[in-house]
């Protein structure tokens, strides 16, 4: 099944947010999201509450559903950090956490059907298949690979 229905994406500022705009964006809110290269399991990370990382060898598609992915934990989430780890149901809240983060990073910008199908084409042809909460919310959406 291809890519899901998406809303056309956020209007800011009279204009439409596209999918390759993530730099713009993390700029506009003083969020800085560094292209660095990372070992291969690691796709990006929250380095810092406005500091985060997407790997700078994913290709252009990939790296710009990482990067917005990355750039949704610091506007969703910034005052959790790890300390849910330590939680019982820590598991559990780090699930929702990556999936609130994918959601944004899939419906915020505008993804023209392309753009985000060679995005999910390329995360799955590094491991096989989707990271888990990624696939959840496409499920949710209504667009499973």
């Amino acid at each position: 099944m291809g890519a899901p229905a998406l809303d056309r994406g956020t209007v800011r500022d009279g204009r439409r947010l596209d999918w390759w705009a993530w730099r713009e964006y993390a700029r506009s809110i003083r969020i800085l999201v560094c292209e660095e290269p990372t070992p291969p399991d690691i796709l990006g990370c929250v380095l810092r509450p406005t500091v985060a990382v997407a790997a700078s060898w994913l290709p252009l598609e990939a790296r710009s559903l990482v990067a917005w992915h990355e750039i949704g934990h610091m506007l969703l989430h910034p005052e959790c950090g790890d300390r849910w780890r330590d939680l019982v149901n820590g598991a559990a809240m780090h699930g929702r956490l990556e999936r609130q983060a994918w959601r944004f990073a899939l419906g915020f910008p505008h993804w023209d059907e392309d753009a985000l199908a060679a995005a999910l084409d390329q995360l799955i042809a590094l491991g096989g298949r989707l990271p888990f909460a990624l696939s959840a919310e496409l499920d949710r959406m209504g667009g499973a690979r």
